[in-house]
């Protein structure tokens, strides 16, 4: 999950993503064979046929949208969250934990 958010991070875009079928321990592995891409829709299919042609598997999660809002479906419900918010909860969160007040 946090790979997709820095998708969208320091842009004014935002995120809808439907993560219903993955467990909650999936959304923050950080195996290093999986990766995130974003490709613009008028590429989505050459980009899909070159991976199928080179036996590789992708899935689409979602779409980058103009809304700087995070919308994430999961199996229980949808979340809408600001983007704002998550990003500077990310940017802040070492200095945080390493400098407790």
């Amino acid at each position: 999950m946090p790979g997709l958010l820095q998708v969208v991070f320091k842009t004014a875009f935002g995120l809808t993503v439907d993560l219903s079928n993955y467990a909650v321990a999936q959304l923050f592995s950080e195996t290093q064979s999986r990766y995130v891409v974003s490709v613009t829709s008028d590429q989505q299919a050459a980009f899909e046929a070159l991976a199928q042609e080179r036996g590789v598997f992708v899935q689409q999660l979602g779409t980058v949208t103009d809304e700087p809002t995070i919308h994430v479906t999961t199996a229980e419900r949808t979340y809408i969250l600001d983007k704002a918010n998550l990003e500077s909860l990310w940017q802040n969160a070492l200095p945080t934990l390493l400098n407790p007040s």
